[in-house]
């Protein structure tokens, strides 16, 4: 507009001159030119140097918070983009900057939780989540990770409470439907937790914990086949995702298809050497396999081992595992041994068909034979 409407003006005022002999045309063109290339190229470079500050939401934040430096709001959404990149710490900075500015900011209180969160400073978050709420109280997000704070304490009842809250909020909230069904999962609650999966997946169909947990809810309805799809859609979003590739194992190995299972059951391992259930699961099928070729005993009662150091020597299938891997390793002893301390933990749990299973087993041991089986043994 600038540039059209100073030409248009100085067009007139060339004509004018020209009629009255006192400018010649060529110069009347090239004065106006010259200056609309000096304006245009002044106005390129600003917008290239504004553009800079629009790469990211981070640039974009930095660059306000570097000319607004006590701005809280710039301080709160720069530390909310500090998060999503995994800048933890300069996350906390600045969500504390902007509650040292205004510490009724409902917002930057979520946000420093979630930061904190993070670094898994769990009591702390839950200060921050509990604040943003009493200053907030209509409020999804906070809800939702204050329940995510209270599943990680062990508190599942009141996490459900606040899942639930974040629901009645944002009815199309994925993150609370995935949460939710989670803690329905843990208490057997499997119909519901089924249907907010499928919810989470729905809303967010490029989720990879979503896509997980609903396949967790499947496998204990018994519909397993429909359960692999979702833990390889998982590890197609996100291909070192562990817990999927434990799962996948497992229900690979439910199937029947056992090299499959012995693959993902590596792969999770690889990507985390204490991922319990899959050390489990694995040693389970080097001890037990009724194909001599996927047998390995030395490797089978390495991995039980590591497995019962992680569950603290107490838990009776992992203890299982290991009876069955000391036996295929000709240490009958060593397994009944193990067999008897798991079969005392099965009865205190009342799992009488854990209980039979081990007694089976431990008869075995007691007889000098291993044990060949190709169900598997998931923690």
């Amino acid at each position: 507009l600038l540039v059209a409407g100073g030409y248009a003006a100085w067009r007139r005022l060339q004509e004018k001159m020209a009629r009255d002999g006192r400018w010649p045309a060529l110069t009347g063109w090239a004065l106006p030119a010259l200056v609309v290339t000096l304006i245009l190229l002044g106005l390129g470079g600003q917008t290239l140097r504004r553009n800079r500050a629009y790469q990211s939401e981070y640039s974009i934040w930095q660059d306000t918070v570097s000319k607004r430096p006590n701005n809280a709001r710039a301080h709160n959404n720069l530390g909310e983009a500090l998060i999503k990149i995994e800048r933890v710490d300069e996350s906390i900075a600045h969500c504390r900057k902007a509650l040292e500015l205004n510490p009724d900011y409902a917002d930057a209180h979520n946000n420093m939780g979630n930061a904190l969160l993070q670094k898994n400073l769990v009591d702390e978050a839950f200060v921050h989540f509990q604040k943003a709420l009493e200053l907030k109280p209509v409020f999804a997000e906070a809800n939702n990770n204050l329940g995510n704070v209270l599943y990680q304490k062990g508190q599942v009842d009141d996490a459900l409470v606040h899942f639930q809250k974040a629901l009645e909020i944002r009815p199309g909230y994925a993150p609370a439907h995935n949460n939710l069904s989670v803690a329905l999962l843990q208490k057997g609650q499997v119909n519901e937790a089924l249907l907010h999966s499928q919810s989470a997946v729905e809303l967010d169909p490029f989720n990879a914990e979503a896509n997980n947990n609903l396949g967790n809810a499947l496998v204990q309805k018994g519909r397993v086949n429909e359960a692999i799809v979702h833990f390889q859609k998982a590890l197609e979003i996100r291909p070192y995702y562990t817990g999927a590739h434990a799962n996948l194992g497992a229900s690979l190995l439910l199937s029947g298809r056992v090299d499959g299972a012995l693959v993902h059951f590596e792969l999770a391992i690889k990507s985390n050497p204490s991922e319990m259930g899959a050390l489990n699961n694995l040693a389970w099928i080097l001890a037990t396999s009724l194909e001599s070729s996927q047998r390995n005993g030395a490797r089978a009662l390495e991995l039980a081992q590591r497995a019962s150091q992680l569950s603290g020597g107490n838990h009776p299938i992992v203890l299982h595992t290991l009876a069955a891997a000391y036996a295929e390793c000709g240490q009958f002893a060593e397994a009944a041994d193990a067999a008897e301390r798991a079969l005392v933990l099965a009865n205190a749990q009342g799992n009488t068909v854990l209980a039979d299973a081990i007694r089976n087993a431990h008869n075995l041991y007691q007889s000098g034979k291993p044990l060949r089986d190709i169900r598997p043994a998931v923690p």
